[in-house]
């Protein structure tokens, strides 16, 4: 539940700096991961290819006039290939990584998932727990909420679960 919410704040600090940057007419670039990413029309696969995971995207003169920024994506015209074809990038919100001034990161998303990752297995340890005591006898649950009151009895069990 804490990732949802620490993506949710990430995505909408998101959207608020490109507005920031596109309101101030600050030219910028952003890396991206390919699997958030777009194109209409398709590019040809040896250009996709290119790319690797992560494309790194510069917004500035007219692909920069072109950013549509909505609540769960942007959009925006850019030029690939030898011919400089114009296509309409579409990326996802979430699949924003970095914002870039000139050489200075000013936006870096952390993974949500890995960041909360041991509150949520507390949590679910935790919730565990409290579905076991509810089948147990009063003096039973006020035992176990002695054992558990003790810091040294709560190492010794994680370290047995390790």
């Amino acid at each position: 539940m804490l990732y949802k919410q620490f993506k949710n704040i990430y995505n909408t600090f998101c959207i608020d700096m490109l507005r920031y940057l596109y309101d101030n007419r600050f030219y910028f670039s952003m890396v991206c991961h390919i699997s958030k990413v777009s194109f209409n029309p398709p590019l040809p696969e040896e250009i996709v290819q290119k790319f690797g995971p992560f494309p790194h995207f510069i917004l500035a003169g007219y692909t920069f006039e072109s950013l549509y920024i909505r609540d769960d994506k942007v959009t925006f015209e850019a030029g690939f290939g030898s011919d400089d074809e114009g296509n309409f990038v579409e990326v996802s919100i979430d699949g924003i990584y970095q914002i870039i001034i000139g050489v200075r990161v000013i936006f870096s998303r952390v993974d949500p998932e890995v960041a909360f990752q041991q509150e949520e297995e507390e949590e679910e340890e935790e919730s565990h727990q409290n579905t076991h005591q509810n089948a147990l006898s009063l003096d039973e649950q006020e035992s176990i909420q002695a054992l558990f009151s003790n810091q040294d009895n709560l190492k010794i069990i994680q370290d047995l679960k390790k």
